[in-house]
């Protein structure tokens, strides 16, 4: 269960930073070339997380590990999301205050 906590809190820390990544690609036009800001850092460093979240074989285990990989999903979409908000440039765009 060990590996599952650690997965969490890396996801956790992950959810802060692609957070981040939205609020800046808002406001900037483009992001400073340093590693932290690349999509993709984000997207092996999860990949990471999942790859070593592996179970002991308990059920609380297996637990911690569906959801370590349902939060890897949802944090991968929003990667691809942004992705593709920066490729359409409507991230730069004004939003609709509806």
């Amino acid at each position: 269960m060990v590996p599952n906590r650690h997965a969490e809190r890396e996801l956790a820390h992950i959810v802060s930073m692609i957070g981040q990544l939205e609020r800046l690609l808002e406001q900037e036009a483009r992001l400073p070339p340093l590693a932290v800001f690349e999509l993709a850092y984000w997207r092996a460093r999860i990949q990471c997380v999942t790859g070593s979240s592996g179970s002991s074989g308990s059920t609380d285990a297996t637990d911690g590990t569906a959801r370590v990989t349902a939060r890897a999903s949802a944090l991968l979409a929003r990667l691809d999301a942004l992705d593709d908000a920066a490729a359409s440039g409507a991230l730069n765009s004004p939003r609709n205050s509806g």
